[in-house]
């Protein structure tokens, strides 16, 4: 992750947080400090340890929030390997929530957005 995170990820990041029900008592996102509801291995913190449908489990909440910030800068800079900065979040929430059709709604309405809106269009809007 670099060394400042823009206003746009973490905003990003706190819907998505909100999304996956971080912060709810017993949620595992909140038991395993994985706001993003992280399956992906190798980042730091990462305590090999996982929860329920592979959530990784993070040492600490500010480590699971660096993962977070981690994968969407990826989204933004095109570095994903999963979503390329041409997908909406429409397109995202499929395969990020398995599917879930609120996921998109519930993240863009967090963002004042519509769930059309591709990552670049959010990546423009970032510092």
């Amino acid at each position: 992750m670099s060394g400042t995170t823009s206003t746009t990820v973490q905003l990003l990041a706190k819907a998505i947080a909100a999304a996956e029900g971080f912060g709810i008592a017993g949620a595992i996102p909140t038991l395993a400090n994985n706001p993003g509801d992280i399956t992906d291995t190798g980042y730091p913190g990462d305590t090999g340890q996982t929860l329920g449908g592979g959530i990784r489990v993070f040492d600490t909440v500010q480590d699971g929030w660096n993962a977070l910030y981690d994968k969407i800068e990826n989204w933004f800079s095109g570095n994903s390997t999963v979503y390329p900065a041409s997908a909406t979040l429409a397109q995202v929430g499929a395969t990020y929530s398995n599917g879930d059709p609120n996921w998109a709604t519930n993240v863009a309405a967090a963002l004042d957005v519509d769930p059309s809106v591709t990552l670049a269009e959010l990546a423009g809007g970032s510092s």
